[in-house]
């Protein structure tokens, strides 16, 4: 019998960094809502990630001009330009929030009122972004200055776990023992290796340890000698894995053996 865990490390030190900046940004930032013949409404949608690669997500939502639009409310933009909006992030555990480059156009004369706001965003190279789960929201600005914003939706980046599974002991052809495993990371690819970490135990006493650096698929490596000489064929033995990847994914595997 053996279970699979998985699991997320809670992003460290750099929610203090930021802490203190977000903070006094967000006063700058808060929305307003201007007095006028009619109010602006904006939505956001949950982002929508590839399905092959969740580093990028689609960041959606939409901006409805007021009724009648005039210099205290609404879009009215000269010539044929238009007012903008753009998505913010509200980080996990930290006040205030940061806006997501770039901006986008909303109002355009003769344009469709709600206008559509949308952006592919990749994630993994997005300043000040760390895995968590964030606050999304969509903010626009009229003529006036006054700021526009949607209500938040949560969502958590990345969207696939890491994961491990089909742990098995073996036996190379040099008959030195092995240890096999599928690590997958779910959708969202990184460019560095995985670390591995692992240990075998007989009974209560420890057999040994070992590390690997391994891409996601199916991998098979050699047990360090030490272990290998302790080792008796058609006997169980208890296993511990321990994998984690550079987005601070973290996957574990408990269980008995047989060699």
């Amino acid at each position: 019998m053996h279970r699979e865990v998985t699991g997320r490390r809670t992003p460290g030190v750099w929610r203090c960094a930021l802490a203190g900046a977000l903070a006094a940004a967000a006063l700058l930032v808060a929305p307003q809502h201007a007095a006028g013949t009619g109010n602006v409404v904006v939505t956001v949608d949950e982002p929508q990630f590839d399905p092959k690669d969740g580093n990028y997500a689609v960041f959606s939502g939409t901006v409805t001009n007021a009724p009648m639009p005039d210099s205290d409310s609404g879009c009215v933009p000269p010539g044929f330009s238009a007012c903008t909006a753009q998505f913010v992030l509200y980080p996990p555990g930290v006040p205030g929030s940061f806006p997501i480059e770039p901006l986008l156009g909303w109002g355009e004369q003769g344009g469709p009122n709600p206008s559509p706001i949308s952006v592919t965003i990749n994630l993994s190279t997005t300043p000040d972004v760390f895995p968590g789960t964030y606050g999304l929201a969509l903010r626009a600005f009229d003529t006036s200055g006054a700021t526009w914003e949607s209500p938040q939706v949560s969502f958590k980046w990345p969207p696939d776990d890491l994961t491990l599974s089909d742990v098995r002991l073996g036996e190379a052809a040099s008959g030195r023992s092995t240890i096999s495993y599928e690590l997958d990371h779910g959708g969202t690819p990184v460019e560095k290796k995985a670390r591995v970490s692992g240990a075998v135990f007989d009974g209560r006493d420890k057999l040994g340890l070992f590390k690997h650096k391994v891409a996601p698929g199916t991998r098979t490596r050699l047990l360090p000698r030490s272990i290998h000489r302790q080792l008796v064929e058609g006997r169980r033995y208890r296993v511990r894995l321990d994998a984690e990847d550079s987005l601070d994914r973290e996957a574990r595997f408990r269980g008995k053996l047989q060699r």
